[in-house]
């Protein structure tokens, strides 16, 4: 196990709202948190209170950048941070649930759903408005999540029940949850809707879920402590990260054979795949450093250091940029095709994933 030491500020910011950044604080990969007591979260289609984030609606479509924020165990914070990804600022913040830790957004890119692990919920946020919309109760500790690929369902990976809970997108209301590995933190379905994959930190294996009938298949290796995956455009790869050995797992699909492990170094904790250039593209957020994956292969590019440990990653809609969360508090941009990085912007924290919803997509 790794522990990773982060500083935190918390500062209010009007009514409800807050930024965080500033406080010493630290976290092992694997917390264990006292369970705290689900909300009456069945609140499917209804409007809620929350902070306005009246800057995100004036922003240029897929220019807004959503980054999960918290500050640590004995202060686990609320707040998804905004930027805007074409003018380098912040925007008002999100309030969500107690410790977000994962996000992910509906195809059509009108919706950003935050993985809530203090909370056992999803929150939903209307990203036309910056206002969450739902709260969807889940199993203890979600860890991460994803949504399939014709928008119809979220399924969020519960890090300590072990389990997938799936969340229907038109009622907002929560399934049975589907039995994983232990300690599922990572998630990603593949593109032709048919399987999640999830990644068993404790375990080693990713266990991939049948979306048809809702259940598990044989787990297959995946290194020490896989801790995020991606799923290339094209779904022939699932890209696995092992955070334990610093590699990244290839898994061929649908036959879900692994292939060797990539050396990549740096503890990587982030991965995301797309296309840039009109060809297929993936990049590893691990250490300080951004990593591109050579596609197909894959192998390991150079890497671009940015100066401090990143934790989450997201690549903007034309392939141009992969932003980046780094545990100094910051997100900034970096070029994929120069390695360049562009302005930091301050979401303060310890910021940790982030995505950047694209209209129609």
């Amino acid at each position: 196990m790794m522990t990773r030491s982060r500083h935190r500020r918390t500062q209010v910011v009007g009514a409800g709202c807050r930024v965080l950044g500033d406080r010493a604080t630290s976290r092992a990969r694997t917390p264990t948190l006292v369970a705290m007591p689900a909300l009456a979260l069945a609140l499917a289609g209804v409007a809620l209170g929350g902070c306005a984030a009246s800057g995100v609606a004036a922003e240029p479509p897929g220019t807004v950048a959503y980054v999960a924020v918290h500050t640590g165990l004995a202060d686990p914070g609320d707040t998804v941070a905004t930027l805007s990804t074409s003018t380098s600022r912040t925007l008002p913040p999100v309030v969500a649930a107690s410790l977000p830790s994962a996000l992910a957004v509906t195809p059509d890119g009108r919706q950003v759903l935050v993985a809530d692990k203090g909370a056992q919920q999803v929150t939903v946020v209307d990203v036309s408005t910056g206002r969450v919309v739902a709260r969807v109760g889940v199993g203890l500790e979600p860890d991460a999540i994803a949504v399939t690929p014709d928008g119809s369902t979220a399924l969020v990976a519960d890090f300590s029940a072990g389990t997938v809970t799936p969340i229907s997108l038109a009622t907002m209301r929560a399934g049975a949850a589907v039995p994983a590995g232990p300690e599922p933190d990572a998630i990603a379905v593949t593109p032709d809707g048919s399987t999640a994959l999830v990644a068993d930190f404790s375990a080693g294996t990713v266990t991939p879920i049948s979306l048809a009938t809702m259940r598990a298949g044989a787990a297959v290796p995946a290194g020490p402590e896989p801790d995020a995956i991606a799923v290339t455009p094209d779904g022939s790869t699932a890209l696995v990260a092992s955070f334990q050995d610093s590699t990244v797992v290839p898994i061929s699909l649908p036959s879900l054979a692994p292939g060797a492990p990539i050396a990549i170094g740096g503890n990587p904790t982030a991965i995301v795949a797309g296309v840039r250039g009109g060809g297929p593209a993936a990049y590893v957020a691990a250490g300080a450093s951004v990593i591109p994956l050579d596609l197909p292969g894959p192998t390991a590019g150079r890497a671009t250091d940015v100066g401090t440990p990143v934790e989450g990653i997201a690549l903007d809609g034309g392939g141009t940029t992969v932003w980046v969360t780094t545990t100094a508090g910051w997100a900034a941009p970096v070029d994929t095709a120069t390695g360049a990085v562009g302005t930091r912007v301050h979401v303060g924290g310890q910021p940790g994933d982030i995505v950047i919803p694209q209209p129609g997509r």
